[in-house]
């Protein structure tokens, strides 16, 4: 029975390939407003692990821990002229990425990320192709960085194929295009028969059409 009573103790369980069950301490602790699980590396019940749990809770460990997590690396690459001399359109949609990353992996050390990670993160974005595909993109581009700081040997989002682009909508027929129109002025209804000419007069997608300002539709 293990007499380790500590508070902020979780222990999670792994099957070994013999089939015996592995047990993982970790600290779990609050930094900048999310749970955050630290491993414990010492063996329980010995003077080890009271060193490193009183290490971890008093802050001693994660001030003395390498500049090697995922926050550092997205800081490091952001201050860099790599990511400065990039458009700023670039820059902000290589952002909406960066955020995505950094919300999960802030304080995990990037060292430790294993292609089949990678893999993970991309397959549990499945549903939204687009935004799976420049996640990965962008990991690839922060692991490339940090091999060039010797922080990593490998770039483990590298040749990971790609959901890649997706089928757009298949356009009406321009017979039906008409129809439409024709029954939009017979019946008066001006909303769809503006939603139909700008669509198809613009060309523009869905969500920049609702953007659009009254003042420019009507020029």
């Amino acid at each position: 029975m293990r007499s380790q009573q500590k508070p902020n103790i979780a222990v999670k369980r792994a099957k070994r390939p013999d089939g015996s069950i592995r047990e993982n301490y970790y600290f779990r602790k609050m930094i900048e407003g999310k749970e955050v699980y630290i491993p414990i590396k010492a063996a329980p019940d010995t003077p080890e692990f009271d060193r490193e749990y009183w290490a971890i809770k008093s802050g001693l460990k994660i001030m003395n821990s390498p500049k090697t997590t995922y926050k550092s690396l997205i800081e490091s690459y952001m201050r860099s002229s790599g990511y400065q001399n990039l458009a700023q359109s670039t820059q902000k949609k290589y952002r909406s990425y960066i955020k995505i990353i950094e919300e999960k992996n802030a304080l995990k050390d990037c060292r430790r990320t294993r292609r089949r990670d990678v893999i993970a993160i991309h397959e549990a974005l499945y549903g939204l192709p687009r935004k799976a595909d420049g996640v990965i993109q962008i990991l690839r581009i922060l692991f490339n960085y940090a091999i060039n700081l010797e922080t990593i040997p490998t770039n483990p989002a590298a040749n990971i194929k790609l959901f890649g682009p997706q089928k757009g909508y298949k356009s009406r027929p321009v017979a039906k295009q008409e129809a439409l129109a024709r029954y939009c002025i017979e019946t008066g209804n001006d909303v769809v028969l503006m939603a139909l000419r700008l669509g198809t007069g613009t060309g523009q997608r869905p969500g920049d059409l609702v953007k659009m300002k009254g003042t420019y539709i009507r020029k």
